[in-house]
């Protein structure tokens, strides 16, 4: 547990230039939620902390849209593959392990 609480808090004083590569980034807002940007976009994703294995839980189900103001730019299944990817790399870099869900 405590170790899940040390990568969080690494995670988060390091929030600024969470860069998973050159077009996007992912920053963590709270405990469990994270603003994932690319190319100027950005969407909310939901990525649970646990207390087991695997340390989180992440919601594929609420990347639901770009926040504005892209808000009218279709957010596509494609679309949500790709983050799904991104998201992936990003807690593979801090060593957490994930099921999405």
């Amino acid at each position: 547990m405590f170790d899940k609480v040390k990568n969080f808090l690494h995670t988060f004083i390091h929030a600024t230039g969470n860069q998973i590569d050159e077009v996007t980034t992912m920053n963590p807002t709270s405990r469990d939620d994270f603003l994932f940007t690319e190319n100027h976009r950005s969407t909310q994703i939901y990525a649970e902390l646990l207390t087991g294995n695997p340390d989180r839980l992440i919601d594929g189900s609420s990347i639901m849209k770009w926040l504005p103001p892209h808000e009218n730019e279709p957010l596509t299944q494609e679309d949500r593959e790709r983050i799904l990817q991104k998201v992936s790399l990003y807690f593979d870099r801090f060593n957490e392990t994930y099921e999405i869900v």
